[in-house]
């Protein structure tokens, strides 16, 4: 059989040509991964993404903007097999299928894209979000905690340097999949409060470069960044904690084995496994 044409599509919309690139930079998080940022050219306006197919390699889907006015911009979806040509009717309209799905999602994404936009142009006059949270640890393992997370996060985390021990700066990075996209970091600011015999309350502030919050956009972007960080903090202890109830019952598990060990081999390894409680624990702790 022949080779069949690539698949295309050419549409014009009433989009900012810089909408519509936030609106794709969404594209991998809004679909689950099912396309890939493969590579993109700032540049040249170009953007490829990645599909994979039963029984098959796969698809690239190329993406061009071109600039018709302020307000108006040209797109052309071309998809292309990731090995060799179309050469059966039937991977033609499964192109043709991500071509709709595409510009189905797309459309949905320039739809938050343009709210967001106007979200971040309105007026307030609000305080700096903020929440406090009770652990049942110290401020230092607290501390250690938080550095362990930023070391998780590098792309969209980093520690501020202070020399007050009572309080801890954190950037977060924008990032490109963010519902509420703004070109502009947060700080969170995150300090210690009550403290009783066996927990501590930390107190959870996030702002912008300037100390203050400005537009309704950036109340919402800093609402579920201060969100998602605190819930990300506490994974990382539940995590720890977790692994301690684990090997907690590993040791109950072996002081119940019965048969084929002797007592002193059933006690060594009810002493090792008593050991890494003992770490963990540790972890957790100090």
């Amino acid at each position: 059989m022949s080779m069949i044409p690539n698949p295309k599509k050419n549409v014009t919309i009433d989009f900012t040509m810089n909408e519509i690139k936030s609106a794709l930079a969404k594209i991998p998080q809004y679909f689950g991964n099912k396309y890939t940022l493969e590579k993109k050219n700032d540049l040249l306006n170009q953007f490829t993404f990645g599909a994979l197919e039963f029984l098959s390699m796969g698809v690239f889907i190329d993406i061009n903007l071109n600039y018709v006015t302020e307000s108006k911009t040209d797109i052309i979806v071309e998809i292309r097999r990731k090995i060799g040509a179309f050469d059966q009717w039937v991977e033609v309209q499964k192109a043709n299928q991500h071509i709709d799905t595409l510009f189905t999602g797309l459309s949905v994404l320039l739809a938050k894209v343009r709210q967001t936009n106007a979200e971040n142009s309105l007026s307030v006059n609000v305080e700096n979000p903020s929440e406090v949270i009770k652990f049942d640890l110290t401020w230092q393992a607290i501390k250690k905690h938080i550095n362990t997370f930023s070391n998780l996060y590098p792309n969209a985390y980093s520690l501020i340097s202070t020399d007050d021990e009572s309080e801890i700066f954190l950037r977060r990075k924008s990032q490109s999949g963010d519902e509420h996209y703004l070109d502009i970091d947060a700080i969170l600011k995150i300090t210690i409060g009550l403290v009783e015999s066996s927990s501590v309350e930390i107190k959870f502030l996030i702002t912008n470069e300037n100390n203050k919050i400005e537009t309704q956009g950036e109340l919402n972007r800093n609402n579920q960044i201060l969100k998602i960080t605190i819930n990300l903090i506490n994974k990382v202890i539940n995590d720890l904690k977790n692994k301690i109830t684990q090997a907690e019952k590993e040791v109950v598990n072996v002081s119940k084995w019965k048969l084929g060990r002797s007592k002193e081999t059933k006690q060594m390894q009810i002493d090792q496994q008593q050991k890494i409680v003992n770490e963990l624990k540790q972890q957790l702790k100090e």
